[in-house]
């Protein structure tokens, strides 16, 4: 399966819970997640060998999500609509973490941050990635496959 832009648009509106009146089927950002994401994830991902005729199956599920968090990410409303907007209030994608959390308590209320060893080769686009469930389901397929696929 090879994902195409079409595809995606496709995909991404009922995946993603997005209407055409909140995001219109010609919008640019759709052409600029998707064009993104096509050129992150790695194309040997299309390798992953699957049943038949499912061939590729990881690697287009791969770029859709990434496609999709990328939209999360950059995308702005289209008025009235604040689709976007409250879905980057809700996943928390516009807040500042300087590291995942490791330990809390509620003694002062004090927490931890620090790198744990899974997400030591993590990129800045990576630990934004995480916050989302689009972007976790991308890095999900990556990491299943091992540092040669992108992510470790």
């Amino acid at each position: 399966m090879i994902p195409t832009l079409a595809g995606f648009i496709a995909w991404l509106y009922p995946a993603m819970g997005v209407t055409t009146a909140q995001l219109p089927t010609n919008s640019p950002f759709i052409g600029y997640a998707y064009n993104v994401a096509i050129t992150l994830v790695n194309p040997y991902l299309q390798q992953v060998p699957t049943p038949a005729p499912n061939q590729g199956l990881i690697y287009m599920l791969a770029v859709y999500n990434l496609g999709a968090s990328n939209l999360l990410n950059w995308c702005p409303d289209t008025p009235p609509s604040t689709f976007f907007a409250d879905a980057r209030k809700g996943y928390g994608i516009n807040s500042f973490v300087a590291g995942v959390v490791t330990a809390s308590s509620d003694e002062g209320t004090s927490n931890s941050l620090t790198t744990p060893e899974w997400a030591s080769n993590l990129t800045i686009a990576n630990l934004q990635q995480l916050k989302d469930p689009f972007g976790r389901q991308y890095l999900a397929f990556a990491a299943d496959y091992g540092s040669l696929w992108g992510i470790s």
